[in-house]
Protein backbone atom coordinates (compact mmCIF):
# COMPACT_ATOMS: atom_id res chain seq x y z
CA UNK A 1 0.00 0.00 0.00
CA UNK A 2 1.60 3.22 -0.99
CA UNK A 3 1.74 6.46 1.51
CA UNK A 4 0.55 9.81 0.40
CA UNK A 5 3.48 12.22 -0.06
CA UNK A 6 2.88 15.45 1.14
CA UNK A 7 3.12 18.87 -1.59
CA UNK A 8 5.91 20.81 -0.53
CA UNK A 9 4.44 23.90 1.41
CA UNK A 10 1.31 21.93 2.87
CA UNK A 11 1.04 20.67 5.80
CA UNK A 12 -1.90 17.47 6.53
CA UNK A 13 -1.42 17.84 10.44
CA UNK A 14 -4.25 20.40 11.82
CA UNK A 15 -3.55 21.70 15.14
CA UNK A 16 -6.67 23.14 16.41
CA UNK A 17 -6.74 25.53 19.23
CA UNK A 18 -7.21 24.40 22.55
CA UNK A 19 -11.42 24.28 23.97
CA UNK A 20 -11.94 27.09 26.44
CA UNK A 21 -14.27 26.28 29.66
CA UNK A 22 -17.19 28.05 28.04
CA UNK A 23 -16.67 26.18 24.58
CA UNK A 24 -16.38 22.53 26.49
CA UNK A 25 -19.67 23.47 29.05
CA UNK A 26 -21.47 24.66 25.76
CA UNK A 27 -20.73 21.36 24.04
CA UNK A 28 -21.55 18.70 26.61
CA UNK A 29 -24.73 21.14 27.22
CA UNK A 30 -25.26 20.38 23.18
CA UNK A 31 -24.72 16.73 23.90
CA UNK A 32 -27.14 16.33 26.88
CA UNK A 33 -30.36 18.35 25.01
CA UNK A 34 -29.52 15.81 22.21
CA UNK A 35 -29.82 12.82 23.86
CA UNK A 36 -32.81 13.67 26.08
CA UNK A 37 -34.30 14.39 22.53
CA UNK A 38 -33.28 10.51 21.16
CA UNK A 39 -35.28 8.55 23.24
CA UNK A 40 -33.54 4.99 23.18
CA UNK A 41 -35.23 2.30 22.02
CA UNK A 42 -35.40 -1.11 24.18
CA UNK A 43 -34.45 -3.79 22.11
CA UNK A 44 -37.03 -6.65 23.85
CA UNK A 45 -35.74 -10.12 21.83
CA UNK A 46 -37.63 -12.71 22.79
CA UNK A 47 -35.35 -15.95 22.84
CA UNK A 48 -35.99 -19.68 23.48
CA UNK A 49 -34.05 -21.03 26.22
CA UNK A 50 -32.78 -24.76 26.39
CA UNK A 51 -35.33 -25.79 28.83
CA UNK A 52 -38.41 -23.85 26.98
CA UNK A 53 -37.03 -25.57 23.90
CA UNK A 54 -36.36 -29.20 25.59
CA UNK A 55 -40.43 -28.70 26.47
CA UNK A 56 -41.30 -27.84 23.34
CA UNK A 57 -39.50 -30.91 21.67
CA UNK A 58 -40.70 -33.36 23.79
CA UNK A 59 -44.44 -32.31 23.34
CA UNK A 60 -43.87 -32.66 19.58
CA UNK A 61 -42.31 -36.17 19.97
CA UNK A 62 -44.11 -38.16 22.47
CA UNK A 63 -42.59 -41.26 21.56
CA UNK A 64 -38.70 -40.27 21.63
CA UNK A 65 -37.08 -39.69 24.78
CA UNK A 66 -34.90 -36.59 24.89
CA UNK A 67 -32.73 -36.09 27.78
CA UNK A 68 -31.24 -32.52 27.07
CA UNK A 69 -30.89 -29.67 24.46
CA UNK A 70 -27.10 -28.64 24.09
CA UNK A 71 -27.74 -25.95 20.95
CA UNK A 72 -29.94 -24.68 18.42
CA UNK A 73 -29.43 -22.06 15.77
CA UNK A 74 -31.60 -21.21 13.25
CA UNK A 75 -31.11 -22.59 9.55
CA UNK A 76 -31.74 -21.14 5.98
CA UNK A 77 -35.01 -22.93 5.62
CA UNK A 78 -36.60 -21.14 8.55
CA UNK A 79 -36.67 -24.07 11.63
CA UNK A 80 -34.43 -24.92 14.29
CA UNK A 81 -31.61 -27.16 14.37
CA UNK A 82 -31.30 -28.41 18.02
CA UNK A 83 -28.72 -30.11 18.85
CA UNK A 84 -29.74 -33.13 21.66
CA UNK A 85 -28.82 -36.10 23.77
CA UNK A 86 -31.57 -38.67 23.27
CA UNK A 87 -32.12 -42.29 23.67
CA UNK A 88 -31.12 -44.36 20.29
CA UNK A 89 -31.37 -47.64 19.34
CA UNK A 90 -28.92 -49.35 17.62
CA UNK A 91 -30.23 -52.21 15.99
CA UNK A 92 -32.28 -53.97 18.86
CA UNK A 93 -30.03 -52.55 21.99
CA UNK A 94 -31.44 -49.71 23.65
CA UNK A 95 -28.77 -46.89 23.63
CA UNK A 96 -29.46 -44.54 26.65
CA UNK A 97 -27.26 -41.54 25.34
CA UNK A 98 -26.98 -40.40 21.39
CA UNK A 99 -26.32 -37.11 20.41
CA UNK A 100 -28.46 -35.95 17.41
CA UNK A 101 -29.39 -32.82 15.47
CA UNK A 102 -33.47 -32.50 15.31
CA UNK A 103 -35.58 -30.03 12.76
CA UNK A 104 -37.77 -28.08 15.06
CA UNK A 105 -40.44 -27.55 14.18
CA UNK A 106 -40.72 -31.05 12.26
CA UNK A 107 -43.84 -29.37 10.49
CA UNK A 108 -41.23 -26.81 9.18
CA UNK A 109 -39.16 -29.92 7.70
CA UNK A 110 -41.56 -31.39 6.54
CA UNK A 111 -42.51 -28.45 3.98
CA UNK A 112 -39.31 -29.11 2.19
CA UNK A 113 -38.43 -30.62 -0.97
CA UNK A 114 -37.21 -33.87 -0.97
CA UNK A 115 -33.57 -32.21 -2.56
CA UNK A 116 -33.73 -30.01 0.90
CA UNK A 117 -34.71 -32.93 2.94
CA UNK A 118 -31.13 -34.69 1.52
CA UNK A 119 -29.40 -31.67 1.46
CA UNK A 120 -30.07 -31.22 5.28
CA UNK A 121 -29.87 -34.87 6.29
CA UNK A 122 -26.31 -35.08 4.81
CA UNK A 123 -25.14 -31.70 6.89
CA UNK A 124 -26.74 -33.02 10.10
CA UNK A 125 -25.19 -36.42 10.15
Amino acid sequence: MAHIKEPEGIDFLIKSPPLTDKERKEISEQIKKMKTKTPRKKIIRKRNTNKELLKKIREERPNQVINKVYSYKKNEHGFYDVLVDMEGHFFETKVLHVTETLPYPFSEYEKLNSRDRKIWNLDNI
